[in-house]
């Protein structure tokens, strides 16, 4: 093992310690953790109570990304504990960044540039996104690492031959898996093998490796809702949740500016800090182009550059809404691309840009670090009030709202008799259908005997009056 491989499994192993630390510290609790995040949770948790895949217990739903919700199910088969399974889910998250970055050195390594994976490894460590997005408790971690690997396996390389594009093809696979856009890893990495050989024994090994292990995901949808597509990115389009994105040429610049908002602890107030750092973060990576000059880059990471472009395109263009969470495949290629261009360039430069990627970190986590203190078990906390009007309910109560994550976990935790239906369709898949033939208030009316949240959307205010902290429908 050389100097720069004990590096940077000295730099990982700090980075993994240090992560643990703030989730089990309960750091991560309050800021980090999203609402989201709960929907994993519950569908989780259901699926290993015997109630199949669903959030509220009654209708199925396939609005998750499966490599996580299936990892999920057995802890909180083995463990009954509210937040146990949480915080080693969150565990398991930031041990599968930590192993990006090394995964990261290793490319350069099979690239033939130790140097260059070492400066990928440290751009990627020195990024805030590295250290706060994967503790959202989504599956930004593991997708990235399974981007990472593909990578890794694309890299290692020499002579198309049937084995190795057969493991690259089952590597793209789990990452469809951990995050289903990865079907543009895919896309990217198919256009760069068709580069690579015109055999068609080779596509073909790649394809069928890759739909081999996403078949089971495939197939269950097939079967059970007719559609290969997951209700949650519908529902996105559609809607436009989340960070809606507008105009064309500013998107790019929108979409990181909106991600850094959230990491700088600025999320939903003004962007003063935010549009800076954006700045800088271009700036950091700009230099390290210039520097590198026109030294073409090495063909096996083409496809991450395709992936970018293909991740923009696709949630600025086609889904025209963003969230910070989604940006883990861009801060992948961004380190990857100023690592390569920065391999041959002098000590000096190098370590400035360095240093200013340690002081960008550490100012925009101290922001967030003041914006969200220590609060551990937060999402409990702050809907404690509506929990406690949830619990005089009467038996068999039927709930709904459309930010549900948490209060859908907690009720079902503490009144496993309630039913609470999501309302934005991320993880309801019939309420969906109904708003495609006009039905969605019918629906509400005919399911529905509270709201856990003010009307909103597509829900008429005038149908429902306050109750408390709750909204009784009319």
């Amino acid at each position: 093992m050389g100097l720069r491989d004990r590096r940077v499994l000295a730099a990982t192993a700090l980075f993994a310690f240090a992560q643990l630390a703030i989730v089990l510290g309960g750091f991560a609790d309050n800021g980090a953790l999203c609402d989201d995040a709960f929907y994993y949770f519950q569908v989780a948790r259901n699926a290993a109570h015997g109630a199949g895949f669903s959030f509220d217990g009654v209708y199925a739903t396939n609005g998750f990304h499966p490599l996580l919700a299936w990892i999920a199910v057995p802890v909180f088969a083995v463990f009954d504990s509210p937040w146990l399974p949480i915080h080693l889910l969150l565990c398991l998250l930031a041990v599968a960044t930590a192993m990006t970055a090394y995964v990261m050195f290793r490319i350069g390594r099979a690239l033939g540039d130790e140097r260059a994976g070492e400066l990928m490894a440290v751009f990627f460590l020195l990024s805030p996104f590295t250290w706060i997005i994967p503790l959202r408790g989504c599956e930004a971690g593991l997708s990235v690492l399974c981007i990472a690997l593909a990578v890794l396996q694309a890299a290692r390389i020499r002579e198309v031959d049937v084995h190795g594009v057969a493991i690259l093809g089952a590597l793209v696979g789990l990452a469809g898996l951990a995050r289903t856009e990865n079907v543009l890893l895919g896309v990217a990495m198919f256009g760069w093998l068709i580069a690579r050989t015109r055999r068609p024994r080779h596509l073909l090994a790649f394809a069928s490796a890759a739909l081999v292990v996403v078949s089971p995901w495939l197939i269950w949808n097939l079967v059970r809702f007719g559609t290969i597509v997951q209700v949650s990115g519908a529902a996105k389009t559609q809607f436009h949740l989340y960070h809606p994105l507008r105009g064309y040429l500013g998107v790019p610049f929108d979409m990181l500016a909106h991600a850094i908002q959230f990491v700088a602890g600025e999320e939903f107030q003004p962007r003063r800090r935010t549009i800076a750092l954006a700045i800088t973060s271009v700036v950091l990576v700009a230099i390290a182009v210039a520097v590198g000059g026109r030294r073409r880059p090495p063909p096996a990471l083409v496809p991450v550059a395709a992936l970018v472009g293909l991740h923009v395109a696709f949630y600025g263009y086609l889904q025209r809404s963003y969230f910070n969470w989604y940006a883990m495949p861009v801060v992948f290629g961004a380190a990857v691309l100023q690592g390569e261009r920065l391999a041959r360039a002098r000590r000096g430069i190098v370590g400035a840009l360095v240093v200013v990627a340690a002081v960008q970190c550490a100012i925009t986590l101290g922001s967030f670090a003041n914006a969200y203190r220590r609060s551990p078990r937060a999402p409990e906390r702050r809907v404690e009030a509506r929990l406690a009007r949830i619990a005089m309910l009467p038996d068999h109560a039927r709930l709904a709202g459309w930010n549900v994550g948490a209060i859908g976990y907690f009720t079902a935790i503490r009144r496993p008799d309630i039913t609470l239906f999501n309302l934005d369709c991320v993880v309801n898949n019939e309420l969906f259908a109904a708003w495609r033939r006009g039905e969605y208030m019918q629906w509400i009316a005919e399911r529905v005997d509270w709201l856990v949240e003010h009307p909103q959307g597509h829900f008429a205010a005038s149908a429902a009056v306050p109750d408390g902290n709750l909204w009784r429908i009319r």
